[in-house]
């Protein structure tokens, strides 16, 4: 069988348009994003992610400090990843694990669909009657909402009517970050 050269245009036109499209990315979820679970060991997440994990620059090395830090992947691009060491929760293993993924990037959604840049109406109807509001400490009129799960939980920050930020896992929510 012969290929008439406007087949093979209209092959390769559709080869290439695949190619360049942008595959969806993973929801986030109360247990993590993708093939990343909380509270996986960050070199495991790493070989599968197929990624390195690198530290986010900035952050204070103390000593003291050093059992919590944030850290981002290329394979991730807006995503945030938090990883604590030396809890007593991974049971002596001094690796880094992740325990919070966090993002203010609309081109992650939940696993109901709900994005950074939806209005406090869409999330409150996709959520409806599954999460449980609390105030934001630091903006008096913003909230968040809270969406349990049986590992941790995913947490929309919703400061002004709309959801600026999207976290999931085991302290989702807190303030606190690394400090």
């Amino acid at each position: 069988m012969t290929t008439t050269p406007f087949v093979a245009l209209l092959l390769a036109a559709f080869s290439l348009q695949s190619m360049t499209e942008e595959r969806p990315m993973p929801p986030i979820t109360t247990r993590g994003w993708g093939s990343i679970r909380v509270p996986m060991a960050v070199d495991d997440a790493a070989a599968s992610l197929g990624s390195t994990f690198e530290e986010l620059p900035g952050q204070d090395s103390r000593p003291e400090l050093d059992t919590c830090r944030y850290v981002t992947s290329a394979k991730a691009p807006g995503l945030l990843f938090m990883v604590w060491r030396r809890h007593p929760l991974f049971r002596g293993d001094p690796r880094w694990h992740i325990v919070r993924i966090q993002t203010q990037d609309p081109r992650y959604a939940t696993l109901s669909g709900v994005k950074v840049g939806d209005t406090e109406a869409t999330a409150r109807r996709v959520y409806e009657g599954r999460y449980i509001e609390s105030a934001h400490e630091h903006v008096p009129t913003g909230f968040d909402l809270t969406i349990p799960g049986s590992v941790g939980a995913v947490v929309l920050r919703i400061p002004e009517g709309t959801v600026v930020e999207i976290q999931a896992g085991w302290n989702a929510g807190q303030d606190e970050g690394c400090s």
